[in-house]
């Protein structure tokens, strides 16, 4: 065997552990030329004691595990059966989505080391970086002193150099200052002292977990490294070999999968999602941010709903940030764009400007001032299809420095929440669709025995009535008017229940014909002329002229019924009057009474299925009757309108288009 700087053999090996490739080094120290040994199994170069130990096969799989295994002192044999110590380094070679590509298995015999490491090892980095260049993990080799010796091109650009060579010529201090490095658990480490930190002082063969980031881009990535040590026979380090695997998408992914596990536990654990949204920025900060809120739109404002902060000292300022959102309704810039386009907003480096762009007076910016963000991510919540409101994350610490990498998973969150909102404002409106429906039953239950009631004693008083007495004939038919005017009132009853099933399953019909709408007008104020007289109400009609069209007059005699009616009711003691009218291409019936009239927040209401705006105690009556008004004239193309004021009465108008079409009967399902 010839005693040359050739000695220092490089290995390539297919992941089985068969030989891929093979130096000049390798034939000098093993004896094998290139023929023979492309293909054999890396076994060969074992003693036979150590192959029947299943030694080989150990070793790959310990490369494997950890990335790499360094061997000290060991004995391999030449092709004539002769052993000799050598320090050998085995690799394990991925590529960039993680799958296994084989291993390099550097051997250094230990009877040839009179040169420098440098020297020692020149032509056999110059082998490797024919199969390392173009390994996506990041692989240097510095010496003792923490002068770099290797470096492939993945390893550069980690630097921000475009290539091998620059890093080659570039100090080892000035490639220290392109970084800044923290532990997994967050705190900063010096990358200075670590590159040129001797092997004394690295836990050699160890897989470490650190996060870097670029100090140009601000850009982030997470890097699983192993530090190997190679040494002399005298156990001096000579050289230590760097290998950098970029792991972002695995720890993403896998803090992602546990937090959003976490998170939908939260937004899942009430259906009180003002309570859901506290507990979901408590479980944010601080693993995600060092501080959160979320904000929803409301009436047009933007409403802190819940925030957390990290320090304790700044959660009564967190509080009042957002405080000023319902007071001045004003949305800043910076969230009207996220509720406008429902996409996620980042900034990186927050600056001056960008805290101006979430303020909405001075003393707003002065309050974000004393935050202090240093990163923010504003995500929009989608409830039923639409941004309505924001997530708000806020980094302080310099490690947590959001990037694009993070925008995917608040996204998310801000999705689930939304969610989960969604979910609870249905659960209240069912909640609250079962309160009406028991209401209902309750009142109705008390309107129709009332109807009820009175038929039975009437119908008592008949037979009473009926044995004889001189005025016999005149009490007969009062008892008889009575008792007609009840089961006529039991009777709208009863169709205003019906109408409620048949408008609810769309089978509510109109059967046209042409009409005279003053007709109708009149028709109801002769008939509901005597609940005015009881009620102490002068009622009066006046018209402009015929308002002839097409429309069901069963149905629109139903809607001026119940305006009047409900005029009646709710004037009691006061004049209402009716009028008939047209304005334009619509004919109007306008019903105005000067009783206890409408607050301001009852009068979207009023026209609801089972709505009331009063107490049932003090008036009778299912909550239908406006409902079904609306719901007619609708039907028709029309509408009914209200405008009114507490204590000034109500002024109710029924319009519907004038059309002129044949009389003939159409049946129209809606």
């Amino acid at each position: 065997m010839t005693n040359c700087p050739a000695d220092y053999a490089v290995v390539m090996l297919r992941p089985d552990g068969r030989i891929a490739s093979w130096n000049s080094a390798a034939e000098h120290i093993f004896g094998y030329d290139i023929d023979h040994a492309i293909g054999r199994s890396f076994a060969c170069l074992y003693p036979r004691e150590a192959v029947d130990a299943g030694i080989p096969e150990r070793d790959l799989a310990t490369a494997r595990a950890t990335g790499a295994t360094l061997l000290h002192d060991v004995r391999r044999k030449d092709t004539d059966g002769r052993l000799f110590r050598a320090g050998v380094y085995l690799a394990s070679i991925l590529d960039n989505d993680g799958s296994h590509l084989g291993f390099v298995q550097f051997v250094l015999r230990h009877d040839r080391d009179a040169w420098s490491p440098a020297q020692k090892y020149a032509e056999t980095l110059a082998k490797a970086d024919l199969v390392l260049r173009s390994v996506h993990d990041c692989i240097s080799v510095q010496d003792a002193a923490g002068a770099v010796l290797y470096a492939n091109d993945a390893a550069a650009r980690l630097f921000g150099l475009p290539n091998a060579r620059a890093m080659l010529t570039t100090p080892t201090e000035q490639l220290a200052t392109a970084l800044e490095v923290f532990n997994e658990h967050g705190t900063p480490l010096d990358l200075t002292e670590l590159m040129l930190a001797s092997d004394a002082r690295r836990e050699s063969g160890k897989a470490q977990l650190f996060y870097m980031r670029d100090r140009r881009t601000r850009e982030g990535r997470w890097w699983l490294a192993r530090f190997t040590t190679l040494r002399d026979a005298e156990g001096r380090a000579e050289l230590i070999i760097n290998v950098a695997t970029d792991v972002t998408d695995t720890v993403r992914s896998k803090d992602a999968a546990r937090f959003l596990s976490d998170t939908t536990l939260v937004l899942s654990a009430s259906l009180d999602y003002a309570t859901t949204l506290r507990g979901l920025v408590e479980a944010l900060v601080p693993r995600l941010a060092n501080w959160a809120s979320v904000m929803l739109v409301e009436e047009g404002a933007l409403r802190r709903v819940a925030v957390a902060h990290a320090d304790p000292a700044f959660s009564a300022t967190a509080s009042e940030i957002w405080a000023p959102f319902p007071m001045t309704r004003v949305i800043p810039p910076a969230f009207t764009n996220v509720l406008r386009t429902g996409e996620v907003q980042l900034h990186i480096n927050v600056t001056d400007e960008t805290l101006r762009s979430y303020a909405t007076t001075e003393g707003h910016l002065a309050l974000l001032r004393r935050i202090r963000p240093r990163s923010i991510i504003v995500a929009p919540i989608v409830v039923g299809g639409r941004p309505d409101g924001v997530l708000v994350l806020s980094s302080v610490e310099p490690k947590r420095q959001y990037d694009r990498g993070d925008l995917e998973l608040v996204t998310e969150i801000g999705r689930r929440a939304g969610t989960a909102i969604e979910h609870a404002r249905l659960y209240s409106e069912a909640q609250r669709a079962v309160r009406l429906r028991d209401e209902f039953l309750s009142i109705a239950a008390h309107e129709l025995r009332t109807p009820l009631a009175a038929l039975t004693l009437q119908l008592q008083s008949l037979k009473l009535t009926s044995s004889g007495g001189e005025d016999r004939g005149e009490r007969f038919d009062t008892r008889i008017g009575k008792t007609l005017r009840h089961s006529n009132r039991l009777a709208r009853l009863v169709d205003g229940l019906l109408d409620v099933s048949r408008i609810a399953g769309g089978q509510l019909v109109l059967r046209r014909e042409d009409v005279d709408l003053c007709t109708i007008a009149t028709c109801v104020c002769e008939r509901l002329a005597e609940d005015a007289e009881r009620a102490g109400s002068d009622l009066s009609f006046s018209s402009s002229g015929p308002c002839v069209g097409s429309w069901d007059s069963e149905r629109l005699d139903q809607v001026v019924s119940n305006l009047v009616s409900n005029a009646i009711k709710y004037g009691r003691g006061k004049p209402v009057e009716v009028r008939c009218s047209t304005e334009g291409d619509n004919a109007v019936i306008t019903v105005t009474d000067r009783g206890i009239g409408i607050a301001p927040e009852d009068l979207s209401r009023v026209f609801g299925r089972f709505e009331r705006a009063v107490s049932e105690r003090n008036y009778a009556g299912l909550g239908l009757g406006l409902w079904i008004a609306k719901e007619i004239a609708e039907a028709h193309g029309g509408r009914v309108e209200v405008t009114s004021a507490v204590g000034e009465g109500a002024v109710f108008r029924l319009v519907v288009p004038l059309r002129s079409v044949s009389s003939a009967t159409e049946v129209r399902p809606i």
